[in-house]
């Protein structure tokens, strides 16, 4: 019975995503109807629209307004170079036609044979250094209740002592502390914490970027100083960025309630700390996407090509130019595993015909898209 009335839902999101903005679930469902349905190509999708939109609105008119507006998208969208456009692809560009100004999709478009040869970057081994500066190899299996007691350093002074744990370019690694917490640190970063919390208060100091699971303790606050700010939480979950290179200091709130510098979060809100000027702003955010690219995917919404090529730096191994400047501020939204290659990547990216990316040597070349 279900399926009777999906030719009439994706009418209706096809209706609302030129209406209004989609939800990140919205945007999913649609993708999946269309992948469902094949339809991946515009006499399918007006097919659809103008056989099942009168029942949505019961307005000629207002289909056929909505309608020319997608067809307007569709025709700057479903133009990429080098014949991507086949029907896997073609079924992501129809999700892809109804976003303006980037891409949400789920389905990997074709790789481009432009950026073939770029691999992930091979990365070196992530260590625990002592407060001795002595070093140790840490493996995801690497139990840290025991390799935080080294002989020498007496127990009365253990919490005292700072350990710090750095993780490389291309990797990430998981730590469970003392009191249960986990810290997802991300490819370029370090934590420095102790071995054991005191009894007032656990306290850790983050450089670059990490997805806390804070463990509930009302008699012990949870501190997390970085870049110039700092986080307090009883129990709950978020994400701090706050790599050196970069200007702001981001923490996004995923569940329970944090304080940045005394200013409170709400789920779903992002503090962006300005380094230079101290100031901070609160921004609405969707923080489920944080826990996704905790579980391995890459997530862009809405998101700079500068922030984008940034963040694939840290994970492949490439050195990159613009062309065009300006496209330095061009903006997409997509998700895909961090398992897909460079070149799958970048053709999503292809996929809006606003950029296109070429080898030259080693070195990738971003020009404004065709």
């Amino acid at each position: 019975m279900k399926k009777f009335f999906d030719p009439i839902e994706i009418a209706r999101l096809l209706a609302q995503s030129v209406t209004s903005e989609l939800s990140v679930r919205q945007k999913k469902r649609l993708a999946a109807l269309l992948a469902r349905y094949r339809l991946n190509n515009r006499e399918d999708l007006e097919r659809i629209f103008r056989q099942d939109f009168d029942p949505v609105t019961g307005d000629s008119e207002i289909r056929e307004r909505v309608w020319a507006t997608l067809e307007e998208r569709m025709h700057c969208t479903a133009t990429p170079s080098r014949g991507l456009l086949r029907r896997s692809a073609a079924i992501a560009a129809a999700a892809a036609v109804l976003l303006a100004g980037g891409i949400f999709l789920i389905h990997p478009s074709e790789p481009d044979d432009s950026v073939v040869g770029i691999e992930p970057i091979i990365p070196r081994q992530t260590v625990l250094e002592y407060p001795s500066e002595n070093r140790m190899v840490l493996s995801e299996a690497s139990d840290l209740s025991e390799l935080l007691q080294p002989e020498e350093i007496p127990e009365t002074e253990l919490e005292q002592a700072v350990f710090t744990v750095r993780v490389p370019m291309g990797s990430t690694h998981t730590l469970q502390l003392e009191d249960g917490t986990t810290v997802l640190l991300y490819p370029g970063s370090q934590l420095r914490f102790p071995a054991v919390f005191d009894s007032g208060h656990r306290r850790v100091s983050l450089q670059g970027e990490g997805y806390f699971r804070v463990s509930p303790d009302a008699h012990r606050p949870f501190r997390v100083e970085a870049g110039g700010t700092e986080i307090q939480v009883l129990g709950t979950r978020f994400n701090v960025r706050a790599y050196e290179q970069e200007t702001t200091v981001q923490t996004a709130l995923v569940s329970g309630v944090v304080e940045v510098n005394r200013t409170r979060l709400q789920p779903d809100q992002m503090a962006v700390y300005h380094r230079e000027k101290q100031t901070m702003q609160i921004q609405s955010i969707e923080a489920a996407l944080y826990e996704e690219r905790a579980n391995g995917m890459f997530v862009f919404e809405n998101r700079t090509l500068e922030e984008i090529m940034d963040e694939l730096g840290r994970w492949f191994d490439f050195e990159y130019t613009y062309t065009d400047e300006t496209m330095k501020d061009k903006r997409f939204r997509f998700k895909l595993s961090r398992q897909e290659d460079f070149a799958r990547l970048t053709g999503m990216m292809q996929l809006t015909g606003e950029v296109s990316f070429r080898m030259n040597g080693s070195l990738v070349e971003i020009h404004p898209g065709r």
